[in-house]
Formats: C-alpha cells, structure tokens, sequence
C-alpha cells in the first residue's frame, strides 16, 4: 500500500496534477487530500476518514452525497465513511479551503477495512 498527501493544482495544460506536500496554501477553493494505492483482489473496500481541525470551522459543507458523515460535538472532528469501487487499487478523498475554516494543523486519520491506512498531519496557511 501507498499512501500520500498534497494538494490538487491546475497544471499549464489544463490538467489538474496531485502535488505531495504536508503544507496547504490558505487560499479559498484550493484543493487538498489523500490518495491510497492498495494492493487487493477486492472489487470494493470500506474506508472511514477521522479530520480534525484546529478549530471548529464555520461549516463542514454539503451533506455526504456518496456515504456518511458525522460531526463531533466541539465541531473540530468530522468522521466520513464510504464504501468505494476500486480503480487500479486507487482510493481518495478531497476538500477545499473555504472561508470560515481555521489555519494551523490539522489531522487526517485514514482507516481501510477497519485498518489504520494512513495519518496525514498537515497545515493550513
């Protein structure tokens, strides 16, 4: 397995290229996220992503289209569950700076099948 972290940019040629980077630019609709390369004869896999933030955030954005997502009390920890078709092993999920989120570090735990997948620390300036 594989696992990395960056941001999402647009290239020169129109094409949007994943750049590994434990630092995010503090920049409204930049995109940032994680990307898993499994090794498994599985069609589908079951992933869960704990993120936590610094600080509660004005929102957390739209409902969960594709699976569920839960909201801790203090509103700094959003827990996101799908159930995914593999494309060449690949699995990934993406946000993006929006106004109201806080600067400073923040915590990606990835869980696959109920396995700690990756831990993703970064930070947001």
């Amino acid at each position: 397995m594989r696992a990395q972290f960056g941001i999402f940019k647009q290239a020169n040629s129109g094409k949007t290229e994943f750049v590994a980077t434990n630092v995010v630019p503090f920049m409204p609709n930049q995109s940032y996220g994680w990307v898993l390369v499994l090794r498994t004869s599985q069609q589908k896999v079951k992933w869960r992503e704990e993120f936590t933030l610094p600080q509660k955030p004005d929102t957390w954005g739209e409902p969960e289209a594709l699976g569920k997502r839960a909201v801790s009390e203090d509103g700094r920890t959003s827990v996101t569950e799908r159930e995914v078709s593999l494309n060449r092993g690949l699995i990934l999920n993406a946000w993006s700076i929006a106004p109201g989120d806080p600067k400073g570090r923040y915590v990606i735990r990835v869980y696959v099948e109920g396995v700690l997948a990756g831990v993703f620390e970064f930070d947001v300036q």
